[in-house]
């Protein structure tokens, strides 16, 4: 969902919580899964993103151990 820039939670656009329609699905979907997003409100699927290595050697590295 995130267009770039800015990461925050919800992606690309600052102060837009692009997730929250997607929270709100989940938690009306199962009370399992209610519980897991109570436990995180602000939860950002793409917040792993932050941590992928921009340099090529750190992109290769990461390519190469995910195989």
């Amino acid at each position: 969902m995130s267009t770039g820039g800015g990461r925050g939670h919800g992606g690309g656009r600052a102060g837009v919580d692009g997730w929250a329609e997607g929270r709100k699905v989940l938690r009306g979907a199962d009370p399992r899964m209610a519980a897991l997003v109570d436990a995180d409100p602000e939860l950002d699927p793409e917040a792993w993103m932050d941590r992928v290595p921009s340099d090529l050697w750190g992109a290769l590295v990461l390519m190469v151990t995910g195989q």
